[in-house]
């Protein structure tokens, strides 16, 4: 009797100071379940979600890559790195799946990409830099994440037709060699 009464003593104490003695590390937020392309637990993009929506389903239907965007408050005791790797994987994103992660109150962000898709990390690192956050940096959070659905569709479209991959779906710019008639100059 006294040890059952010990161990609900311990048990009590590990319970208050937020232990999981049988359950491993504990980790300050939850990985999500996505909510459709665009989940928005921060609050941050309010009546725009509709056109981000169509932003990314516009990329899925020009690229087949379909694009998730989330939006959360904080990563707790993760690293946004670890937090957009461990929502990929909960969530079971594919070959054909990138996710777009924005920690408001942390104030960071991170792109996951499928290995199957050809894109690299200094390309990811592009549109973090060039599109994605200077959009955040703004306040316009659904205009950051139309522009970096848009960059990234350009640069995929851009490195398919520069590897001559390109899929009946995109259209490569033909380029023309011209020569000119006039004389050369003076």
């Amino acid at each position: 009797m006294r040890v059952r009464m010990i161990i609900a003593a311990l048990l009590t104490a590990l319970a208050l100071v937020g232990a999981r003695p049988f359950g491993g590390v504990t980790f300050g937020a939850d990985i999500p379940r996505l909510a459709g392309v665009v989940t928005d637990q921060a609050g941050v993009i309010g009546d725009q979600k509709a056109e981000v929506e169509r932003a990314l389903d516009d990329v899925l239907k020009r690229q087949g890559v379909q694009v998730f965007v989330l939006f959360v408050r904080t990563t707790g005791d993760r690293t946004v790195t670890e937090f957009v790797d461990e929502t990929a994987k909960e969530n079971s994103l594919g070959a054909d799946d990138a996710l777009v992660l924005v920690a408001v109150d942390d104030r960071t962000d991170a792109i996951w990409v499928s290995n199957a898709l050809s894109i690299t990390d200094s390309e990811i690192n592009g549109i973090i830099a060039g599109t994605l956050e200077p959009g955040l940096r703004s306040g316009d959070f659904a205009g950051a994440m139309i522009n970096t659905a848009n960059g990234a569709y350009r640069r995929s479209r851009a490195i398919r037709c520069a590897t001559r991959r390109a899929s009946p779906t995109v259209s490569c710019p033909r380029t023309r060699k011209t020569t000119s008639t006039s004389p050369p100059g003076p």
